[in-house]
């Protein structure tokens, strides 16, 4: 766990979460899968929910 702006955040959850939803994209598995276009560079930020909540999301770099 780690803080920020005041509220504890798990990273390791987060960043699963993020690296998951990332993949759902069905686009991005066929450029994988079947055009095998690497995935990265990426980078990871940290975001709010609409309800408030701090998340890390995957970004392209």
């Amino acid at each position: 766990m780690f803080e920020v702006d005041g509220n504890q955040i798990n990273k390791f959850h987060t960043t699963r979460v993020a690296i998951v939803n990332k993949f759902k994209n069905e686009k991005l598995r066929e450029d994988i899968n079947q055009k095998h276009v690497p995935l990265g560079p990426v980078k990871c930020i940290s975001e709010k929910t609409t309800s408030g909540k701090n998340f890390f999301n995957l970004i392209d770099a």
